[in-house]
């Protein structure tokens, strides 16, 4: 699956929220796992988010919200 930010507006136009949220997902595990630094500039962080909520997947609306705090960007 492609996970660029082209599919991700296409995701948005279509109002897949399961597609955005999953699409989100591992674009964040990507940019951790290859070691970017995307924490101080996360692109999707409301829309990934709102993803979360819209499936009614609270668990990982949490999970990311306090991930987030660890890492400085609650304020």
């Amino acid at each position: 699956m492609d996970f660029s930010p082209l599919t991700v507006t296409e995701a948005l136009a279509s109002k897949s929220y399961e597609k955005i949220a999953h699409i989100c997902d591992h674009l964040l595990l990507q940019a951790a796992a290859e070691g970017v630094a995307y924490e101080d500039n996360w692109p999707y962080y409301s829309i990934h988010l709102l993803a979360h909520i819209y499936v009614d997947d609270i668990e990982a609306f949490a999970f990311i919200i306090s991930w987030f705090c660890l890492l400085g960007h609650c304020r």
